[in-house]
């Protein structure tokens, strides 16, 4: 009776209520892949301005990833803005640090901005150790460490139930090299997390800024910075906020000047 209650009556109950679940999942993705052809084909045919339109409606209804920052920052950048450009390609790198094409076009964009600030120096340690958890996304560092764990933990299972000196002497060094791999991709892997959710980077926007001494326009104009400058967040206070830039020189600018990472 159970089974047949299951199979006549609370079985195509589910059936029905998944196949409801799933029809505006697929509407939804039928509407993303629409607006991002229809704006691969503006692009195409160089209109800039509807690329830049159709790409906003993907992100405005919540879909995101570095191709489609970094499709958006090449159609600011063909109409010669700067800062919406730079800022999506930052953007595209927060999701793939390991995106070239996105790190190339930022290069040249960079190339095009007034400032020309040099950063502070930074030991040669620290410019590897960023290199190299920029090498890969923040997915591929949580898949490997993953599959090294599951051949840590058939390394340890390999080396207790095994009778065989041989295998032994095979599972002990494999298990510790696969301990190395899962510390080092957890750890690399947290780098690019915290680099995904830093929200301490902006974008200046405002054609020409004076940075202030303090939080108010009347305080003394410290230096003077222009668009498409990226800047360092460290505090916020009200309608301003302090920033840092890549020399160390602090100041205040007001909130609209610019836009976070």
């Amino acid at each position: 009776m159970t089974q047949k209650l299951f199979i006549y009556i609370v079985a195509p109950i589910l059936a029905a209520t998944t196949a409801m679940a799933g029809v505006p999942q697929q509407e939804e993705a039928a509407q993303y892949q629409s607006w991002i052809d229809s704006a691969e084909t503006a692009y195409t045919s160089q209109n800039y301005t509807k690329a830049v339109d159709y790409y906003r409606q993907v992100l405005d209804y919540g879909m995101t990833s570095a191709d489609l920052h970094y499709n958006l920052g090449n159609s600011w950048y063909k109409q010669g803005a700067l800062p919406e450009a730079i800022l999506h390609y930052e953007k595209a790198l927060k999701y793939n640090p390991a995106h070239e094409d996105a790190r190339f076009n930022l290069q040249m964009a960079n190339s095009h901005i007034t400032d020309r600030i040099e950063p502070a120096h930074v030991p040669f340690y620290q410019r590897w150790y960023k290199q190299l958890w920029q090498s890969m996304p923040l997915d591929s560092w949580a898949t490997q460490s993953i599959i090294a764990f599951l051949v840590l933990i058939g390394s340890i299972l390999l080396f207790v139930f095994t009778r065989s000196i041989g295998l032994k002497k095979t599972a002990l060094p494999i298990g510790l090299l696969a301990l190395v791999v899962m510390i080092m991709s957890l750890m690399l892997g947290a780098e690019a997390r915290a680099y995904l959710e830093d929200t301490h980077k902006a974008i200046v926007f405002e054609p020409t800024l004076n940075v202030k001494s303090a939080p108010d326009e009347s305080g003394t104009d410290l230096f003077t910075i222009h668009e498409g400058l990226k800047v360092e967040i460290r505090e916020e206070l009200g309608q301003w906020t302090e920033i840092e830039i890549a020399d160390g020189r602090v100041g205040w600018v007001p909130n609209e000047s610019f836009k976070k990472v």
